[in-house]
């Protein structure tokens, strides 16, 4: 079932458009996240950041190249979305529209993405010789009953940005790719410094159990004098 993003009006359902994309995208130009993920015992932090100009190649607009409004600066073609000025019946009115009217009906979920994802991977072009995406990481959700990829590739300062997205057809991009485990994930809006904890593996993993804790994983019986199998060792309780 679609989620309150996707309109219904009189029992109908309509996609989502331009205008969605861009008004979903807006809350995301002021926000940051920051991602450590693992893998064999090397830890790597993603700080992604968002642009005006980064939602124009995520909606695919650059295919559209018999509609001369999008033959400008890509910043500006935001702001004239957002102000009206360039409207919805004049991007769908192209002949290449049915090429991206799936990535364009998926892309206001973007926040909501980065928000629950999970899955990351490591991605190598090499091992999708028929891709052109350029790409440093690749981050697969499943959202309304479909798989959405996320492309991430680092830029000049660093940073890492949201080169790619679209919904899975036939083929799964993330097929012999490295998967990376999820340690830690902090969003936070830049203008506020408000900061939000999404995921934490890494203080669940070093915090020590205090006895109480222990003795309840023993119904409270604990014994000081008994023996017992503690399992693995966590935080300092491994020095």
């Amino acid at each position: 079932m679609r989620q309150s993003l996707f309109i219904c009006i009189g029992g109908l359902e309509f996609l989502r458009n331009i205008k969605d994309c861009v008004n979903a995208f807006l809350s995301l130009l002021n926000t940051q996240y920051e991602i450590v993920l693992g893998r064999k015992g090397v830890a790597v932090t993603l700080r992604i950041t968002f642009d005006k100009k980064d939602c124009f190649h995520l909606m695919g607009l650059q295919y559209l190249i018999d509609r001369p409004e999008l033959n400008r600066d890509r910043e500006k073609i935001f702001d004239k979305v957002l102000m009206g000025d360039i409207t919805t019946k004049q991007v769908e009115s192209s002949d290449f529209y049915e090429r991206i009217k799936e990535r364009i009906d998926y892309l206001p979920l973007l926040e909501m993405l980065l928000d629950s994802n999970e899955t990351v991977f490591k991605y190598n072009k090499k091992a999708n010789i028929y891709s052109k995406i350029e790409a440093d990481f690749l981050m697969k959700n499943n959202m309304e009953n479909r798989n959405l990829y996320l492309f991430l590739s680092q830029g000049k300062n660093d940073n890492y940005y949201c080169r790619s997205f679209f919904p899975e057809k036939k083929k799964d991009y993330t097929k012999n790719q490295a998967l990376w485990t999820m340690l830690y994930k902090k969003k936070c809006n830049t203008i506020t410094g408000k900061e939000i904890i999404l995921y934490d593996k890494l203080t669940t993993s070093n915090k020590h159990k205090s006895l109480e804790e222990r003795a309840m994983e023993f119904n409270g019986e604990l014994m000081l004098d008994g023996e017992y199998d503690w399992g693995e060792l966590v935080g300092r309780e491994k020095i």
